[in-house]
């Protein structure tokens, strides 16, 4: 595909590194459809840390050389590219404390974990917040984030990652496979279900009647079906779709610079070990992200291909 062009108030990105969100595989496997229509041919990709290669008119903020960390929006995604233009709005300086393979684990994750919990559920300082399926990439970035609002946080995980999510600032950890039994009802005040599997009606009876719960499942976000949920009794349960903001990823960089946020990353592949990658996403259970890294100069085509 052709190198593409910054247009005004974009960035061209080379790109370094981006990572493998659900997401992704929910793109290639169509099960988006329904929400989004994409223009084909499409490139996955929703995460990107790389360098400025050169600079739209109207843009002002970055120069050529710097570098920079983005979430791309649903619709256009093209992290999966050497190149990539992206809204000046999007963007903001990568980290200094880290690598750009470890700023691309950060962007949507992070970003979905700061906006469900802060935007989505009004989350302040003080609340009790469980945080289920806390291992993934939105969880142990949902975990760190409301430790980081100051929140009082109950974590979900699998057994084998009790430990890990405790060092994650987790205030009380619980085993996932029998949260009926261990979290009891109506306590706390915000939930958020980093996983996007758990029910509407599986997720109200673990909030307080003034309580919210807040899942990552888009479908749940359905006009139609947040109007049920407002008619049943007891808390709201409210779907989202997390937007790209670069003022967002600046909070988000001082966190992670002043050391209490961090990017969880499982494996570092090359991109050319993308199907594996989406396989071992499909699979379930991994601990964080898997980055991609992306190399400098393309690989030579292979003749006849």
């Amino acid at each position: 595909m052709p190198i593409p062009s910054a247009g005004p108030g974009q960035v061209l990105i080379e790109v370094a590194a981006t990572s493998v969100n659900p997401a992704d595989t929910y793109f290639r496997a169509g099960r988006f459809r329904l929400l989004i229509r994409l223009k084909l041919p499409f490139v996955p990709g929703l995460d990107v840390a790389g360098v400025v290669a050169a600079t739209g008119s109207g843009s002002g903020r970055f120069s050529v050389g710097d570098p920079v960390f983005a979430a791309l929006t649903g619709k256009t995604a093209g992290g999966y590219a050497r190149y990539v233009a992206v809204d000046e709005s999007a963007v903001a300086r990568a980290p200094s404390s880290l690598s750009l393979q470890e700023a691309a684990a950060v962007p949507l994750v992070a970003l979905t974990a700061l906006q469900g919990l802060r935007d989505v559920g009004g989350m302040g300082a003080g609340d009790r917040v469980l945080v289920f399926g806390a291992a993934g990439g939105v969880g142990t970035a949902a975990v760190q984030v409301a430790a980081r609002l100051g929140a009082e946080v109950t974590a979900a995980t699998t057994p084998d990652q009790l430990g890990f999510v405790r060092g994650l600032g987790a205030h009380e950890v619980v085993n996932r496979d029998r949260w009926r039994e261990s979290l009891g009802g109506g306590r706390f005040d915000l939930v958020f279900d980093a996983s996007g599997k758990l029910s509407a009606r599986a997720l109200r009876p673990l909030v307080r009647r003034e309580g919210t719960a807040v899942t990552v499942n888009p479908g749940t976000g359905n006009p139609l079906i947040a109007a049920l949920s407002r008619l049943l009794p007891g808390a709201a349960v409210r779907g989202f779709l997390v937007r790209p903001s670069g003022g967002d990823l600046v909070l988000l960089r001082g966190w992670i610079e002043d050391g209490s946020f961090r990017p969880v990353i499982q494996e570092t592949l090359p991109i050319q070990e993308v199907a594996r990658a989406h396989r071992v996403s499909e699979g379930g259970g991994v601990r964080g992200k898997l980055v991609l890294t992306i190399p400098s100069t393309p690989p030579a085509t292979p003749r006849g291909a």
